[in-house]
């Protein structure tokens, strides 16, 4: 049997019914991802703006106690970050990589892949931020950038020629990189919440595909019950059953062809009586003659 042939061979609620389950099933599906991975995306975002702000306000405050290597004064910035949950580890090195204070726990060793990404601030060459992955499989961002001072420069030529001009002219600023932060942000809330919004969107899905489906099977039978009628009429009426009248009173097309078949049984009766009537009379014209 091919598959066409099983196809015809279906009842027509069938018929009606699964091709348009199946498609509600895919784009209710196909719907759900998309909204899922968008929510999901925006969620990560967020984290990603919020650490990418974070690390930029401690490179700026961190500047004075890197230029004296003061511990007491990056520790009291430190502390500071200590009152967010996401915060899994901050460190600040000097210009040479030496840790100059450090808050919570990190271990680079068991890192066992690290994925770049790009955020707002990712046109800035010194900044680099990275989803990395663990031994146990946790998550996390981990976010770079450098700790800078504007240097003074005197200019021996312009000094020497605007002196006594213009003490604008007498000196210029460069930027020096003193040091770099190191901010690494837990995934846990992140991963948590797409979970949720994940069974939230799963469950939702679910509800409007059970009433969709309730719906459909109601008005398919809606539509499936006169023709069920119309089926049945047919096979009295083709053993013979002439009397038989469908009561199907509605306004579409399936309501005009139940007209339509109650005419023509009313049509074939009539034919039928008149069929009876004239071997009758021929019955009796033959006896006489005989």
């Amino acid at each position: 049997m091919t598959f066409r042939q099983f196809i015809l061979g279906l009842r027509l609620r069938t018929k009606v019914i699964v091709p348009v389950l199946i498609m509600l099933v895919l784009s209710s599906f196909a719907t759900g991802t998309f909204l899922i991975k968008r929510q999901a995306d925006g969620i990560r975002r967020e984290l990603e703006t919020a650490g990418e702000t974070m690390i930029r306000m401690l490179a700026v405050n961190a500047e004075t106690g890197v230029i004296l290597e003061s511990k007491y004064d990056l520790d009291e910035l430190l502390t500071i970050m200590q009152r967010f949950d996401v915060v899994k580890y901050v460190a600040i090195y000097s210009a040479d990589k030496r840790i100059l204070s450090h808050t919570g726990t990190w271990a680079p060793d068991s890192i066992v892949s690290k994925r770049p990404f790009k955020t707002a601030f990712t046109d800035d060459p010194r900044h680099q931020d990275f989803y990395v992955t663990l031994h146990s499989g946790q998550q996390f961002i981990e976010l770079n950038y450098p700790i800078t001072t504007r240097k003074q420069v005197l200019d021996r030529e312009l000094l020497g020629m605007t002196g006594g001009l213009n003490q604008a002219f007498n000196h210029s600023f460069e930027i020096e990189e003193i040091g770099t932060v190191k901010l690494v942000l837990s995934l846990v809330n992140v991963n948590k919440a797409i979970s949720e919004a994940q069974k939230t969107a799963l469950t939702v899905t679910s509800g409007i595909l059970l009433i969709a489906i309730l719906v459909i099977a109601y008005v398919v039978g809606f539509v499936i019950r006169p023709v069920k009628i119309l089926v049945n009429a047919t096979d009295k009426i083709s053993r013979g059953d002439l009397t038989y009248n469908v009561d199907i009173n509605i306004g579409d097309e399936i309501g005009h062809l139940a007209k339509t078949f109650n005419k023509m049984v009313d049509s074939l009766r009539q034919s039928r009586n008149e069929i009876e009537e004239y071997n009758r009379t021929l019955e009796q014209k033959i006896v006489q003659r005989t």
